[in-house]
């Protein structure tokens, strides 16, 4: 009877230790999904505790290619944010010059308005004593036709002539 129990129990400890290492090798090629089957004695709590290892294992793991996704990531946006700043500095430097060229656009509109508002000044300076002294050859000329011919008008009428030419 003894015979039989201890080999009932061997028998049963060492499939239990087989299935076990089966199950290691397979854990150990990287399949962190498979499961070991877990029985109620030692190799059973051994089982447990490798399927445990295995489930942490696999969640390192992920969360290492998450990380290593999560660095991709954050490399392709901080280039982006590179190119994205180049992009804002060549825009500014074409603003700045598009502001220069406009200021410089305006000074000379401002100073042709101020060379104009002069030029209006001055030929409103000009034609008031021309209109003064237009007003005065007309006179003189209603006065030189009022008098009687002779010397006298004669030379008035030359003088006329010389200053409506000129």
């Amino acid at each position: 009877y003894i015979v039989i129990n201890y080999l009932i129990i061997y028998r049963h400890a060492l499939k239990s230790m087989n299935n076990l290492q089966d199950g290691i090798e397979i854990i150990g090629s990287g399949n962190l999904d498979y499961s070991l089957e877990v029985d109620k004695d030692e190799v059973g709590e051994i089982s447990r505790s490798f399927n445990q290892m295995a489930s942490n294992l696999k969640s390192v793991t992920a969360s290492k290619v998450d990380l290593e996704k999560e660095i991709m990531e954050r490399k392709k946006a901080e280039e982006a944010l590179l190119q994205a700043q180049e992009n804002l500095e060549d825009y500014a430097q074409n603003l700045e010059k598009l502001v220069e060229e406009r200021t410089e656009q305006l000074k000379d509109s401002e100073r042709l308005a101020v060379i104009g508002e002069t030029a209006g000044m001055i030929g409103h300076d000009i034609r008031n004593p021309l209109q003064s002294m237009d007003g005065a050859l007309y006179l003189a000329r209603e006065y030189v036709d009022s008098i009687p011919e002779g010397e006298e008008k004669k030379e008035l009428n030359e003088i006329h002539e010389l200053l409506r030419k000129q």
